[in-house]
């Protein structure tokens, strides 16, 4: 038996109600919760690096000039009824004198019936100039959907960030969370108007200190809003069958079947998880396919910090004797010097069939996102 003196009984009531209001509060709640009415979201990023080297020969017989250009772009779209989108990356390399481009991109609408089961037609296309261009044209049926859940991500974040500057009093209530998605969400709203609804919301939660959110509170919130990484959460899976269209090692069109899988999860407000898997084949099925795989964690780090990891694997067979593997792994450590430049330090393995070992990359390099 536990003895509480006089003078103790109102902390621990005071302590007991806290913890009360913690649990029915939005604290543990995963940005994954949220589904919003409608999903739009568009993303570009561009980064490069340039390298020259002048030798110390008068003829130049050793002198180099190289680079890369890489290019990612993702447009989704969702609503109850239908669905579509656009994903692509591009990577253009200078070395030598020679002059290398690697192309991946893919089109997709999907028109949505009961349980999220939905019709789908896709065009895709991928490049490994000057040798291989493929690209197919299919239709098929598949399960699952994707939701943009950046808006609970930011309010989940925008809640943490006051609590650690102690501009709020408590945890906010499940239902203040939701207000402020709502509020981070809103479609047409400027800037200016999106921060007015978001202070109004938590100004009538209640729970600021003093009743205002000041300008240190203003400052955290532009800055998570304009430097807010979107967040996706869901799955889907699909059967398509269609056309595809090949070059290498002759030019040729063939039946195309295509499974894929897609997987995001959001564990916490700043992380990310992606997994992505596609097996294209054609009547042949086993004997002659490409699989193709890919896995990427990406983190919000203290003080404008982020982290990434990605492995990405593919496999072809059927052209030659033996089978093609490609195994590329990534890991970057960025540093944010403004709202859209960053500065990056990034390592790659990568391995292909027929070469004696690994290639080991490390560079440092400038990223700027166009939106």
């Amino acid at each position: 038996m536990v003895w509480v003196g006089e003078r103790m009984r109102p902390k621990v009531w005071i302590s007991a109600f806290l913890v009360g209001v913690w649990l029915v509060c939005g604290v543990g709640r995963s940005p994954c919760d949220y589904t919003p009415p409608e999903s739009h979201l568009r993303e570009l990023k561009l980064r490069g690096d340039v390298r020259w080297h002048d030798d110390a020969y008068a003829d130049d017989r050793g002198s180099t000039l190289s680079g890369t250009l890489q290019t990612s772009f993702r447009l989704l779209s969702e609503s109850p009824e239908t669905g579509w989108g656009v994903d692509a990356q591009a990577r253009t390399s200078l070395s030598g004198g020679i002059l290398e481009l690697a192309l991946s991109a893919s089109a997709s609408g999907r028109s949505y019936w009961e349980n999220d089961l939905f019709g789908v037609g896709s065009l895709a296309l991928s490049a490994e100039l000057p040798a291989r261009l493929d690209g197919d044209l299919t239709a098929g049926i598949g399960l699952g959907r994707f939701r943009d859940v950046t808006p609970l991500a930011q309010a989940i974040r925008v809640q943490n960030t006051l609590l650690d500057e102690r501009l709020l009093v408590a945890p906010l209530p499940t239902r203040v969370l939701d207000e402020l998605a709502a509020a981070f969400g809103a479609v047409g709203l400027s800037t200016t108007e999106r921060l007015i609804r978001v202070e109004q919301v938590l100004i009538d939660s209640g729970l600021l200190e003093d009743g205002a959110l000041g300008v240190p509170g203003l400052v955290s919130i532009i800055d998570i809003v304009e430097r807010g990484e979107i967040r996706l959460c869901g799955w889907s899976i699909q059967a398509r069958a269609g056309v595809r269209m090949m070059n290498y090692p002759t030019p040729r069109i063939s039946e195309a079947i295509v499974l894929a899988a897609n997987w995001a999860q959001v564990p916490d407000p700043v992380s990310q998880w992606t997994a992505a898997a596609t097996w294209i084949t054609d009547l042949r099925l086993a004997e002659a396919y490409t699989l193709e795989a890919s896995l990427r964690y990406t983190r919000r780090l203290p003080g404008g910090w982020r982290a990434e990891g990605a492995y990405r694997f593919v496999r072809r067979t059927g052209e030659d004797d033996e089978a093609e593997h490609r195994h590329l792994a990534t890991g970057e450590l960025r540093a944010e010097l403004g709202r859209a430049v960053s500065l990056a330090i990034t390592g790659e393995l990568a391995h292909v069939t027929g070469y004696e070992e690994p290639a080991v990359t490390v560079s440092v390099h400038l990223t700027y996102d166009v939106f």
